[in-house]
């Protein structure tokens, strides 16, 4: 069940310490939680929804551990990763410890965390079971793009600027295109693209990399279908240009094919 903040409020804990959320810092609250977001938000290229870790702790010249230190040592004694936390609060120090809240879908957690070495020596927990914790899990960010591109009338390689982020109980998916933006939602829990927002688009979708292939062997005199070693990229501000390079028959061949006029420059 839930544990209620004023019931927090009212526990007694053996360090006599106030509750949780009795005293924090918003200004420092806000600069943690930014890292947090940082850390769960997803793009295409490098986003990470694992919960959050340190790899090396950090200490003031005091030496005591920064709020970022005290949050990850927090979500490594919780059942709870970061990514499905919401709410997070790192209170500010009393007695040596300080305490990190964070809300979740089974109830409100707080934990203890001596300053110095990091270590959760009291915590708040609510009641849940093995089942809540198993029901309280989503898919990932590649599970959740691959549910978009399920639906998506144009392939994932013509997406660029894609940004997929985590805002319970959905993730949010979007990026441009050269028929221009598409946005959806998808259900964390399920995949189910549950809202979509894409533009008007041509009856007939081509591939830019296929005419651009084409395009640029056809530069090519007497031409035999022999290249070898080709790639393709796409590149520009609104991913106008494709960039094609390869070897034929002892020569390197770099090229640049605009999507938009469908002309082929030679470099």
């Amino acid at each position: 069940m839930k544990l209620a903040l004023s019931f927090a409020l009212a526990v007694s804990l053996s360090l006599g310490l106030g509750a949780c959320a009795s005293a924090s810092d918003p200004a420092e609250n806000a600069t943690v939680n930014e890292e947090l977001a940082n850390s769960q938000n997803e793009t295409d290229e490098s986003v990470s929804t694992d919960e959050s870790s340190s790899s090396e702790t950090e200490q003031a010249d005091d030496g005591k551990l920064e709020s970022r230190d005290i949050m990850h040592a927090a979500f490594e004694e919780s059942p709870i990763p970061a990514r499905l936390a919401f709410n997070i609060l790192v209170g500010l120090e009393q007695d040596g410890v300080r305490p990190v809240t964070f809300d979740t879908e089974l109830g409100q957690f707080c934990y203890y965390v001596d300053v110095y070495t990091g270590e959760v020596v009291d915590r708040i927990e609510p009641e849940y079971t093995e089942e809540d914790l198993a029901n309280s899990e989503i898919i990932d960010s590649a599970a959740a793009k691959n549910a978009v591109f399920a639906v998506c009338p144009i392939p994932s390689k013509l997406a660029y600027g894609m940004k997929i982020s985590l805002k319970l109980p959905t993730w949010v998916v979007t990026f441009d295109s050269m028929y221009g933006h598409f946005s959806y939602v998808v259900d964390a829990k399920t995949g189910e693209v549950l809202e979509k927002d894409e533009p008007e688009l041509p009856e007939v979708i081509e591939d830019p990399f296929d005419l651009a292939h084409d395009a640029c062997l056809a530069m090519l005199d007497g031409y035999d279908g022999t290249a070898e070693s080709m790639t393709l990229r796409m590149r520009g501000q609104q991913q106008a240009i494709i960039e094609v390079e390869f070897d034929w028959k002892g020569d390197h061949y770099s090229m640049e094919y605009d999507i938009n006029s469908k002309t082929v420059t030679i470099k």
